[in-house]
């Protein structure tokens, strides 16, 4: 394996193989999570900000690779240890944010979110949280806001990479072999991974640690680089690092170093150069098509800030300052404390807070973290006293944890708690669950299920059941609703209107079917639904229903065939602007029906009950619908070979407005454009498609 570097300093008091103290490194994870902070509570301040998290994956990968190797060639390593130290290191600090959020959740929540929040709370403590993110909403999704335990999918990645490494690296070091070149392999191949799944499935290419390991790898393989192991074609990897200095010195430095101090000045230019790359990748990241090749940037800049070392300059009067070096200390709780507490906010006030809310939020998410650094995290992982009582303690705590989030998750979020019972009293309660429920999740997993069955489904597609279904009534006909989101949330009441006459009913789509930045796997996506189509000769009918213009002729040309019928259904009106979300939608009801979360009023004067003046804007008058469909229409009238239905405005605007409410009062929207699966449905069944329906193939 080459020349083994000289031992390295004495244990620590909490018993690891000790690398030397770096200031830095600390002040480095202090931009990490002020990077992540910033992002997820000014926004718009720092857009790439979430791009801490791939700081974070790196310094760990780089502390956790050379603990081991040092552990490993002093011949102390030892596979409980390591999982002792990182239990202490790990677990305090996350049994009291996962409690904490537990316990406030059960005044906090509706049955639906306390649900959701039970079974983030049995994952984030079985370290599985981003797995089970994975087949949910995406990270960036305004839906994430509703979820207070959303950030530990970083912290799952981390543990499953602590589960791998330590296996990898002992095995490699047992073996005798390239420990550089096997690492450097393995991290090719995760990239590769993220690179061929940031465009075919971007939710996958985020949480799966597969596609996230070479961010760590490329930490590990910095700390075997600074412990001189045999490196991977070392000649070649020799003039990579003498270019690097010598373009750095170019890029930052104009006037010669003093002689005798070139390592020294390419050093800092190291650091600058990393400082830049971690700039870029603030204020240029974008959430599309992350990581995808954008983390290459923080993940590069990061990796030259630890390799210059801690005497080059910015490393030592900036990232070793003590109040930097303070905030890296706490990075840890900090990072746990702050996402829970602005969610929660979200969640009460319906709203993003006002800006002084957020920065007392942030006061409060440090005094928490330092709190808990000091009462919690540093009495149990550097104290030496009761050790290993404190291990079992901390497991079987964590375990009761994991247990009561799972009964949490299999009770539907316990529907009979105080909060749940006030909201139920009033029709409020029924209006905002019909808005937010977007599938009946039942129905809608059993008809994915039939879909798999008749028609399969690629194991590469995303497990979303909105975009395939199939209700089986053995009929000998299927009739196929086909485009995007609107036509799955047609689908509903569509199929059981056809379980009544004995037709059988699929819809296939999904707004990915028409994200062009998305190539490839659109493609996939394009075949499969295709040649579905082709070979079921049951199909008979099919309405396209899309928001706006999506189909083709050259799309309606690929579907016809003898014997098939293809209406182009005109879309619903939006109910308000392009852009409104869900979530300032349940906002806005909420003060429009004049009774908020009953946390709220107790201690928010900002929550006492308003009539909002905004929310007028959810009755559309039918001119401004009207005028808005013209071009939709034009567009449409100009397809050949398909049949057109109109009549959507008329089904749902009266003579002057569009409202949002049925005449019993329930919602026929559950956000700006989407109709609500059984009242906005049932109506456009009803009203405008029952006839083409009915009539005879």
């Amino acid at each position: 394996m080459g020349v083994l570097p000289p031992p390295p300093p004495p244990p620590r008091n909490d018993g690891s193989a000790s690398l030397a103290y770096r200031p830095d490194i600390d002040g480095l994870r202090a931009v990490a999570v002020l990077a992540v902070l910033g992002y997820h509570f000014f926004p718009r301040w720092l857009q790439g900000g979430f791009v801490g998290v791939d700081l974070f994956f790196v310094i760990s990968g780089f502390l956790i690779g050379g603990l081991l190797m040092d552990s490993l060639q002093n011949r102390r390593f030892s596979f409980l240890g390591f999982y002792a130290r990182r239990v202490r290191r790990i677990f305090p600090a996350l049994l009291l944010v996962l409690t904490s959020s537990l316990a406030f959740g059960w005044f906090a929540l509706l049955p639906d979110d306390y649900e959701t929040l039970g079974k983030h709370t049995a994952g984030g403590a079985a370290f599985l949280a981003n797995l089970l993110l994975w087949n949910e909403a995406g990270y960036f999704d305004v839906e994430a806001a509703r979820k207070p335990l959303l950030h530990l999918w970083s912290l799952g990645v981390e543990e499953q990479f602590y589960l791998l490494a330590p296996l990898l690296l002992w095995g490699l070091w047992k073996q005798n072999l390239r420990i550089a070149t096997f690492l450097l392999l393995f991290a090719f191949l995760s990239w590769q991974w993220n690179l061929s799944a940031y465009r075919t499935n971007p939710v996958l290419d985020f949480y799966s640690p597969m596609t996230r390991f070479w961010e760590l790898f490329a930490g590990v393989l910095l700390a075997l680089w600074e412990r001189k192991k045999t490196t991977p074609f070392p000649n070649l990897t020799e003039k990579i690092s003498r270019s690097a200095e010598k373009i750095a010195r170019a890029l930052l430095f104009r006037i010669p170093p003093p002689p005798g101090q070139t390592a020294a000045a390419a050093r800092s230019a190291l650091s600058m150069l990393g400082f830049l790359l971690i700039a870029l990748a603030l204020f240029k990241a974008k959430t599309n098509g992350f990581p995808g090749k954008q983390a290459l940037v923080p993940v590069l800049g990061s990796l030259c800030v630890i390799a210059a070392g801690t005497q080059a300059w910015l490393n030592k009067i900036l990232l070793a300052r003590k109040p930097i070096v303070y905030l890296g200390l706490i990075s840890y709780p900090l990072y746990l404390w702050h996402w829970p507490l602005l969610s929660y906010s979200r969640i009460i006030l319906g709203e993003m807070p006002h800006r002084d809310f957020r920065i007392a939020l942030l006061l409060l998410s440090v005094s928490l973290a330092s709190l808990t650094y000091h009462l919690i995290e540093k009495p149990i992982r550097f104290s030496n006293k009761n050790k290993t009582t404190k291990i079992a303690a901390l497991c079987a705590l964590m375990t009761t944890l994991a247990i009561a989030g799972g009964e949490i998750w299999r009770h539907k979020g316990y529907k009979h708690r105080w909060v749940v019972d006030k909201i139920a009293q009033s029709q409020r309660f029924q209006i905002l669950q019909a808005v937010r429920e977007r599938f009946p999740r039942a129905i809608s997993a059993n008809d994915h299920a039939a879909f798999k069955t008749r028609y399969g489904w690629p194991a590469s597609f995303p497990n979303n059941p909105g975009m395939a279904m199939f209700r089986d009534v053995g009929g000998k006909q299927t009739v196929l609703f086909f485009g995007d989101s609107h036509s799955g949330h047609a689908y509903f009441s569509v199929a059981d209107h056809n379980a009544e006459i004995g037709v059988n009913t699929v819809t296939m789509g999904s707004v990915w079917f028409f994200d062009k930045t998305r190539p490839s796997f659109i493609e996939g996506l394009r075949d499969f639904y295709w040649n579905a189509i082709k070979n079921d000769l049951s199909i008979r009918k099919i309405f396209i229903l899309t928001r706006r213009f999506h189909f083709t002729q050259a799309d309606i040309d690929a579907l016809s065939r003898p014997g098939v019928k293809i209406y182009m259904v005109a879309d619903n009106p939006f109910i308000a602007d392009p852009g409104f979300s869900n979530y300032a939608l349940l906002q806005q009801l909420d003060r429009y029906l004049g009774e908020i979360h009953p946390l709220c009023p107790k201690f928010l004067a900002s929550c006492q009950k308003t009539e909002s003046a905004g929310f007028a804007f959810l009755h559309r008058s039918r001119a401004e619908a009207t005028k808005e469909y013209e071009k939709h229409l034009e567009n449409l009238r100009a397809l050949k070979g398909v049949t057109l239905i109109e009549g959507t405005v008329d089904a749902f605007c009266g003579k002057t407005e569009c409202p949002f409410f049925d005449e019993q009062g329930y919602p026929l929207y559950w956000d700006w454009d989407h109709i609500t699966y059984l009242h906005g449905a049932k109506r456009l069944v009803d009203k405008v498609l029952r006839p083409y329906l009915d009539e005879p193939s």
